[in-house]
């Protein structure tokens, strides 16, 4: 009887897929240890305190990205400059 080269592959092909799926089984049906997490609790204030905080940061980046041309601001003071002040 011969055994060619096609059919060891096809038997090591095989055992190293059966490998895979009882590998993953494994580590399916096993929960991993993990450290116990810290748990912080903050008052409403505080929270509150946090949030507007953080919006006003956000605000604050995005009002330094654009350009000052492009924002309303420079128009305003654009418009207020070609104003001429009224004489008494």
């Amino acid at each position: 009887m011969t055994i060619t080269t096609y059919q060891i592959r096809n038997v090591l092909k095989v055992y190293g897929n059966q490998l895979k799926k009882r590998a993953n089984l494994l580590d399916a049906s096993i929960e991993p240890v993990q450290p116990p997490s810290d748990f912080v609790d903050i008052s409403v204030e505080a929270r509150r305190k946090q949030v507007l905080s953080q919006l006003s940061n956000k605000i604050v980046s995005e009002l330094k990205k654009e350009p000052p041309e492009k924002g309303t601001y420079a128009k305003e003071l654009r418009h207020q400059g070609d104003a001429k002040p009224e004489s008494r």
